[in-house]
Protein backbone atom coordinates (compact mmCIF):
# COMPACT_ATOMS: atom_id res chain seq x y z
CA UNK A 1 0.00 0.00 0.00
CA UNK A 2 1.17 3.42 -1.04
CA UNK A 3 2.31 6.33 1.65
CA UNK A 4 2.71 9.88 1.61
CA UNK A 5 5.04 12.21 3.01
CA UNK A 6 3.93 16.10 3.18
CA UNK A 7 6.99 17.68 3.58
CA UNK A 8 5.56 21.13 3.99
CA UNK A 9 2.49 23.70 3.66
CA UNK A 10 2.18 27.29 2.75
CA UNK A 11 0.25 29.93 1.41
CA UNK A 12 0.15 30.59 -2.21
CA UNK A 13 1.05 34.50 -2.68
CA UNK A 14 -0.26 34.91 -6.27
CA UNK A 15 -3.89 36.14 -4.54
CA UNK A 16 -5.53 32.54 -5.78
CA UNK A 17 -6.57 32.07 -1.96
CA UNK A 18 -5.05 28.58 -2.17
CA UNK A 19 -2.95 26.89 0.54
CA UNK A 20 -0.07 24.65 -0.74
CA UNK A 21 0.73 20.77 -0.12
CA UNK A 22 4.01 19.44 -0.76
CA UNK A 23 3.09 16.04 -1.13
CA UNK A 24 5.59 12.72 -1.95
CA UNK A 25 4.26 9.64 -3.19
CA UNK A 26 6.21 7.00 -0.97
CA UNK A 27 6.31 2.95 -1.27
CA UNK A 28 5.54 0.40 1.22
CA UNK A 29 8.92 0.62 2.48
CA UNK A 30 8.85 4.28 2.81
CA UNK A 31 10.90 5.38 -0.02
CA UNK A 32 10.24 7.81 -2.47
CA UNK A 33 8.20 7.15 -5.84
CA UNK A 34 10.11 9.73 -7.58
CA UNK A 35 7.90 10.03 -10.41
CA UNK A 36 5.37 11.46 -7.69
CA UNK A 37 5.76 14.83 -6.36
CA UNK A 38 2.81 16.70 -6.07
CA UNK A 39 1.74 20.36 -5.14
CA UNK A 40 -1.71 20.05 -4.10
CA UNK A 41 -3.63 23.12 -4.21
CA UNK A 42 -6.34 23.29 -1.84
CA UNK A 43 -8.79 26.29 -1.34
CA UNK A 44 -8.86 28.23 1.48
CA UNK A 45 -12.12 28.51 2.05
CA UNK A 46 -12.52 24.68 2.52
CA UNK A 47 -9.11 23.98 4.31
CA UNK A 48 -10.71 26.46 6.81
CA UNK A 49 -13.99 24.65 7.14
CA UNK A 50 -12.14 21.10 7.69
CA UNK A 51 -9.53 23.18 10.22
CA UNK A 52 -12.72 24.22 12.13
CA UNK A 53 -13.31 20.29 13.26
CA UNK A 54 -11.25 18.52 15.85
CA UNK A 55 -9.63 15.02 16.02
CA UNK A 56 -10.12 12.70 13.69
CA UNK A 57 -12.74 14.51 11.78
CA UNK A 58 -10.50 17.11 10.86
CA UNK A 59 -7.86 14.40 9.86
CA UNK A 60 -10.56 12.61 7.68
CA UNK A 61 -11.74 16.29 6.27
CA UNK A 62 -8.16 17.10 5.07
CA UNK A 63 -7.58 13.91 3.64
CA UNK A 64 -10.55 13.73 1.64
CA UNK A 65 -9.48 17.48 0.49
CA UNK A 66 -6.20 16.26 -1.17
CA UNK A 67 -7.82 13.78 -2.76
CA UNK A 68 -10.20 15.83 -4.17
CA UNK A 69 -7.83 18.24 -5.39
CA UNK A 70 -4.95 15.71 -6.32
CA UNK A 71 -6.15 14.59 -9.55
CA UNK A 72 -6.17 11.06 -10.91
CA UNK A 73 -3.57 8.74 -10.07
CA UNK A 74 -2.75 9.40 -6.58
CA UNK A 75 -5.49 6.77 -4.64
CA UNK A 76 -3.58 3.69 -3.49
CA UNK A 77 -4.02 1.68 -6.50
CA UNK A 78 -2.64 3.85 -8.86
CA UNK A 79 0.57 4.34 -6.62
CA UNK A 80 0.96 0.71 -6.43
CA UNK A 81 0.35 -0.26 -9.46
CA UNK A 82 3.06 2.45 -10.59
CA UNK A 83 5.81 1.17 -8.03
CA UNK A 84 5.29 -2.50 -9.37
CA UNK A 85 5.43 -1.14 -13.01
CA UNK A 86 9.03 0.57 -12.06
CA UNK A 87 10.00 -2.74 -10.36
CA UNK A 88 9.70 -4.13 -13.46
CA UNK A 89 11.18 -1.75 -15.35
CA UNK A 90 14.49 -1.95 -13.15
CA UNK A 91 14.41 -5.71 -12.93
CA UNK A 92 14.12 -5.59 -16.70
CA UNK A 93 17.34 -2.92 -16.88
CA UNK A 94 19.23 -4.82 -14.06
CA UNK A 95 18.94 -8.15 -16.52
CA UNK A 96 20.46 -5.88 -19.61
CA UNK A 97 23.26 -4.66 -17.18
CA UNK A 98 24.11 -8.21 -16.43
CA UNK A 99 24.10 -9.16 -19.98
CA UNK A 100 25.95 -6.06 -21.24
CA UNK A 101 29.40 -4.75 -20.60
CA UNK A 102 28.48 -1.31 -20.91
CA UNK A 103 29.33 0.89 -22.65
CA UNK A 104 28.18 -0.84 -25.80
CA UNK A 105 29.01 0.03 -29.99
CA UNK A 106 26.30 -1.39 -32.37
CA UNK A 107 24.49 -0.51 -35.16
CA UNK A 108 21.17 -0.99 -36.08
Amino acid sequence: MAKYRLASVDAVTDGSGMVRFDVWALDADGVIIPSRHKDVMLPTAELSVAMQLTGAARVAAVKNLLVQYAGSGWDSAGLDAEVLTNLQAANVADAVNGWLELPVEFSL
